[in-house]
């Protein structure tokens, strides 16, 4: 792929994360563990594509709790998730050229 299709790719999954991680978060306050663990695991996939690996292994740990019953930890873990999904949004932010203004 040329370097404006990864630019593009990578300012849409930066664009696209905050909401991702509002669904995350309004999964786990609902209560919804077959939600959460899907938005986890859709997230581990994600992060993986681009090699993030903290913020790639917090969410695969949030997958294989809940996939393991143990969500006591859920609420450290999501503050994990967080962290590390802001820095790495924070590194696609300085590295990625702007979105382009819609048509």
């Amino acid at each position: 792929a040329d370097a404006e299709s990864v630019a593009a790719i990578g300012r849409h999954f930066a664009d696209a994360l905050p909401g991702q991680l509002a669904g995350l978060r309004r999964a786990f306050e609902a209560g919804d563990h077959p939600r959460l663990q899907r938005e986890a695991h859709t997230l581990t996939g994600l992060f993986g594509t681009f090699l993030a690996l903290p913020a790639m292994q917090a969410a695969a740990a949030i997958d294989r709790a809940l996939r393991n019953g143990a969500v006591d930890a859920l609420p450290a873990m999501i503050a994990t998730l967080d962290a590390e999904a802001g820095a790495f949004g924070a590194v696609l932010d300085a590295v990625l050229p702007a979105a382009p203004p819609p048509p």
